[in-house]
């Protein structure tokens, strides 16, 4: 079974989050915000694919794809997220800016300046309940903020 969530996150021109830059490639026709990914964009987009648990380098047990891409404006996100077991998914979560992490989610993190001194924290549970926080490394708690 594959459950589909698809994130627009409010960001043009992030840094790379991780050691290898990705290329995002831009769009002139942004995805259908719908769960289906079979826009065109989604084909031409960035994908990755080599998850890992927290705190552990090996594979996932379940495979997960991410897709991204651009179009001036807005970055978009896309998760393809598998489960063969899908009576076991976590979906307690029900409050905007709750605990989404302790659902089965996705979580983003942009940092938009070269210097990674300030993050973006996007959460996006299987309920759909969805969470954002911003931080600064080396500092707690994160703020709570609303995209819109």
């Amino acid at each position: 079974m594959t459950r589909a969530a698809t994130l627009l996150a409010f960001v043009v021109a992030a840094a790379p989050a991780a050691a290898q830059p990705l290329t995002v490639p831009p769009t002139d026709t942004p995805p259908a915000i719908d769960a289906v990914l079979d826009d065109a964009c989604w084909r031409q987009a960035a994908v990755l694919d080599d998850f890992t648990p927290p705190g552990s380098d090996e594979p996932a047990s379940e495979p997960t794809e991410a897709r991204l891409c651009a179009d001036g404006t807005w970055l978009y996100l896309s998760f393809a997220c598998h489960e063969a077991r899908p009576e076991q998914i976590v979906r307690e979560q029900t409050v905007h800016d709750g605990s989404v992490n302790l659902d089965d989610s996705v979580e983003v993190l942009i940092a938009p300046v070269p210097d990674r001194s300030r993050y973006y924290h996007f959460l996006l549970s299987v309920n759909n309940i969805r969470a954002e926080q911003t931080g600064w490394p080396g500092r707690t708690p994160y703020r709570r903020w609303d995209t819109g």
